[in-house]
C-alpha cells in the first residue's frame, strides 16, 4: 500500500487485486516501476483492469506451482516404475535413465513428504 500513497491515480482501486495477487517475480523495484509507468501512462483516464497486462492476470496458488506439479508427476512416474519391476530399485533407476542413487534420494524425499 505504500505505492498507492506515493503514487495515486483515479482507478487504480480496480486493478488492486490484480497486482496482490501477482507474484513480481523479480523485486519491489519492479512493482514501483510498474505503478510509475501506469501512472504516467494513464495520468488522465482512469486505469482498469483491460490495462494490466494479461500476463499478470493470470495467477495460480502457491499450492499449485509449476515446481509443485511438476515433483508429483515425478513421484507418480517413480511409483509406477517400481511397480512395474516390483521394487527393484536398480532396475527403476536404468529405465528412468536416472543413477541409483539420484533414485534413492528422491523416494527418500518421497518418504518424508508423505509423513
Amino acid at each position: 500500500m505504500y505505492f498507492m500513497s506515493t503514487y495515486t491515480c483515479n482507478g487504480l482501486d480496480e486493478v488492486i487485486d490484480i497486482l496482490v495477487k501477482y507474484a513480481w517475480p523479480s523485486n519491489v523495484r519492479e512493482l514501483e516501476n510498474f505503478i510509475y509507468r501506469m501512472v504516467i501512462l494513464y495520468e488522465s483516464q482512469q486505469i482498469g483492469s483491460a490495462d494490466i497486462p494479461d500476463y499478470m492476470k493470470f495467477t495460480l496458488s502457491h499450492a499449485h506451482s509449476l515446481k509443485r506439479i511438476l515433483e508429483e508427476v515425478e513421484q507418480d512416474y517413480i511409483q509406477a516404475v517400481l511397480a512395474s519391476v516390483n521394487g527393484n530399485k536398480t532396475l527403476a533407476a536404468i529405465i528412468s535413465g536416472v543413477d541409483r542413487k539420484t533414485l534413492y534420494d528422491k523416494l527418500k524425499v518421497m518418504a518424508v513428504q508423505q509423513t
